[in-house]
């Protein structure tokens, strides 16, 4: 699928491996769908390709059947429509999931799409998608999915245009990310280098190759050799081949191994930190799936975890403790406000944001060691010492 093209045109070899492994759906998957059908008729309504009756009676239907619907996701959803309409100023026609095929670019029967938005100007095709995830940052830059949607979107539609935007929208992010290219370059590599790697994939050819973005959605994440080994030459690359894994997990050893990681040596650290741990993850999760299917693996077993005692008749408990001379008063916590998350849902995330200003503070939070590509800005230590030195000093005996 387009959508997963982030994975088989990198490591070719995993689109056969993967295909008979079951998929499944999840939470957010299905907030997600929600979301766009919510933002498609938004947009219908707006662009007049349906009327208020026939929204009004969807929209009806909608929040009745919606398990996710709330003032947030109205919200967000209204950022999005509001790009699109900043975006098709000037358009000629502007469509809405658009289905697209891109057999002919990869070669491979049967190779369809669902594009969120695509508007059709006099020398230009935008290609729009809704992310409503906010797990995960996705940039429009070389964004193969898009990319392959907007050559698709030009043989659907018929249409011969010179410049191309990709366009991501990503509300609860705060992430709008775009990317202006031309047709010819785009054409080049679907029909070259995205062309060559599918037929490598339908053939399972190729070498595999381990990365953050092809490894994060892969079925075969926790199982595959490849993944493993890549992480295990990354430690070896920090930690020496003179050490094994058994010595890194003893502490005493790790903080003595710490100390001794020079500076270049301690950013590669940093950077393939969270990789590894999520790479753990998965194998974790791989093994549990083993054992729960009935296979022994070597040196672990499955065990009856710790539970928490639950109340099955609160009304009969609270009973059997009040004959005992306990007033019911004392059985129950005094009423406790929601969490400010929770507060902010039941009246929409602006509204709550005017309403609590008086009431609410955000402290500054404790410093972070992140990469230089974070967009945050870097912390003035030099001013930090001033602010903190510049406060009233506690004298001994005072209370802090």
């Amino acid at each position: 699928s387009a959508s997963s093209s982030s994975r088989w045109l990198k490591c070719p070899p995993s689109a056969i491996l993967c295909k008979d492994i079951e998929s499944n759906t999840s939470v957010y998957a299905e907030e997600g769908t929600e979301a766009h059908e919510l933002a498609e008729r938004k947009l219908l309504l707006l662009f007049k390709k349906i009327s208020q009756e026939e929204y009004n009676s969807w929209y009806t239907m909608f929040r009745a059947r919606s398990k996710f619907w709330s003032e947030e996701m109205e919200e967000y959803v209204n950022v999005y429509v509001n790009t699109v309409l900043e975006q098709a100023e000037g358009y000629t026609e502007i469509y809405f999931e658009l289905r697209v095929d891109y057999s002919d670019i990869i070669n491979v029967p049967d190779h369809k799409g669902t594009c969120d938005c695509a508007i059709v100007f006099p020398d230009r095709l935008t290609i729009m998608d809704l992310k409503y995830g906010k797990g995960v940052l996705v940039q429009a830059e070389e964004n193969s999915q898009l990319s392959l949607y907007a050559l698709a979107a030009c043989q659907t539609l018929k249409i011969e245009v010179s410049k191309i935007r990709l366009l991501i929208c990503q509300p609860r992010l705060e992430n709008f990310s775009s990317w202006d290219t031309d047709f010819t370059t785009l054409y080049k590599w679907g029909i070259g280098y995205a062309r060559e790697r599918a037929q490598l994939a339908i053939q399972g050819k190729g070498d595999f190759c381990p990365g953050e973005k092809q490894c994060r959605f892969c079925k075969l994440r926790g199982s595959c050799n490849a993944r493993a080994q890549a992480n295990i030459e990354e430690a070896k690359e920090v930690f020496g081949d003179e050490h094994n894994v058994g010595e890194l997990i003893i502490p005493e050893q790790s903080k003595a191994l710490a100390h001794q990681i020079p500076l270049e040596k301690l950013a590669i650290v940093l950077e393939i930190g969270p990789l590894y741990s999520q790479w753990f993850n998965d194998v974790q999760a791989y093994a549990y799936q083993l054992a729960m299917s009935g296979i022994q693996i070597p040196g672990f077993k499955l065990v009856q975890g710790k539970t928490n005692r639950k109340v099955d008749n609160e009304e009969g408990l609270v009973r059997v403790l009040t004959a005992e001379g306990i007033p019911p008063e004392k059985l129950y916590k005094k009423p406790t406000l929601l969490g400010l998350g929770d507060l902010e849902k039941l009246v929409g995330k602006k509204t709550f944001e005017t309403l609590s200003k008086p009431f609410v503070t955000k402290p500054m939070g404790k410093p972070t060691l992140v990469p230089e590509s974070d967009k945050r800005a870097p912390i003035n230590m030099s001013q930090m010492a001033i602010d903190v030195f510049s406060q009233q000093p506690q004298l001994d005996g005072e209370e802090e």
